[in-house]
């Protein structure tokens, strides 16, 4: 089950927003805020990532049984 487009879109906004927030932490907050957001974009990204390995692994389940 992929992830609805509903919360791709939302998820697309967040990243969105915290690509904004890291440009400005970039030249105005110390590196620890920049490592934190960035954390952060790097999950947001992988969500989508996870949820089609999540998807092949309850494929898998359903062939074993």
């Amino acid at each position: 089950m992929a992830l609805s487009e509903q919360t791709k879109d939302n998820v697309d906004a967040a990243i969105s927003s915290i690509r904004a927030a890291l440009r400005s932490a970039s030249v105005n907050e110390r590196p620890y805020i920049v490592k934190e957001l960035s954390k952060c974009l790097w999950s947001l990204h992988q969500l989508d990532n996870c949820d089609q390995v999540l998807d092949m692994v309850e494929d898998l389940k359903h062939d074993i049984e």
